[in-house]
């Protein structure tokens, strides 16, 4: 009976030992939690700075990328319509000394060549506004015109895009235009007069 209790005691005191030390357990858990969230939430606190300028120079960078290309779109832009406007000039001059030169009718098959060359070349970079005065310039020459010689090959020429429109202010006859396989895409003839007009084997697709 004496041993039995003695056992007792001593079971019981190592329960109630294990039952402290797993409160206390708890307590500390409970206590090292808030601790845990607290440095946590201090860290973030910290790195919060270090994220925003981050992502502050990304967007900047980002931003400061798209001024840049839209900068350089807009030089190219300025750059390619200096550059039309120059060859459209040289062009014209060209054709006027050649046209006025006295020895045009002697060297006439060289001349129409170089004409030819020369309205080939500066149409593959004009745009259609330019295209269109090249056109009439050549019409006006009379060198795209079957009733009248000499008038020039114009075969392989460039003319798509223009905009030839008949108003109360700008005439758009053209009666015994030669313009045989010349590229015509999406061009526009608006009220115009075509008379006896050429356009055999040219490409015109959306004119």
């Amino acid at each position: 009976m004496g041993k039995n209790a003695i056992d007792f005691k001593r079971e019981h005191s190592i329960v109630s030992s294990s039952v402290g030390q797993t409160s206390s357990d708890v307590v500390t858990r409970k206590k090292t939690k808030p601790i845990k969230c607290m440095n946590i939430f201090k860290l973030a606190l910290a790195a919060l700075p270090t994220i925003v300028f981050g992502v502050f120079t990304i967007v900047f960078t980002l931003q400061q990328d798209a001024a840049a290309r839209a900068t350089r779109e807009q030089d190219q832009r300025q750059a390619d319509e200096t550059n039309r406007r120059i060859l459209f000039k040289e062009y014209m001059d060209d054709m006027r000394d050649l046209l006025l030169d006295e020895n045009f009718e002697q060297n006439i098959n060289k001349s129409l060549l170089q004409i030819r060359v020369q309205t080939l070349t500066v149409l593959m970079y004009l745009d259609p506004a330019r295209k269109r005065d090249v056109f009439i310039f050549l019409y006006e020459s009379r060198l795209i015109r079957h009733d009248h010689t000499p008038n020039i090959d114009i075969r392989g020429a460039g003319f798509s895009g223009m905009k030839l429109i008949q108003t109360s202010t700008q005439s758009c006859e053209f009666p015994f235009l030669h313009l045989p396989g010349v590229y015509l895409e999406n061009t526009t003839f608006d009220g115009c007069t075509l008379i006896d007009a050429v356009f055999e084997n040219s490409s015109m697709a959306g004119s």
